[in-house]
């Protein structure tokens, strides 16, 4: 996990709208690699052996050893392999 990353699972704010919910669980599969600034938002999966790219807004699942980046975060490349 990279410094300044963030996982909020909670909006602290409500807006007024049918069906919305104000927070939600978020899952951080094994062998993840979350870069530097990175923000996850509530409700968010991210799939084993996956990467977030630094400063990347990640509002949607992130499937299994998917590469996302950008703000919406948006996968880049898919069926990576990493190691530290």
């Amino acid at each position: 996990m990279g410094r300044n990353a963030v996982i909020r699972d909670y909006d602290a704010h409500y807006i007024i709208q049918k069906g919305y919910k104000v927070s939600a669980l978020i899952s951080i599969g094994d062998h993840c690699w979350i870069g530097e600034g990175a923000l996850i938002s509530k409700g968010v999966l991210v799939g084993d052996g996956a990467i977030v790219a630094a400063r990347s807004w990640v509002i949607r699942n992130v499937a299994v050893k998917t590469l996302v980046a950008g703000a919406p975060a948006m996968p880049v490349n898919k069926n990576i392999e990493w190691r530290v």
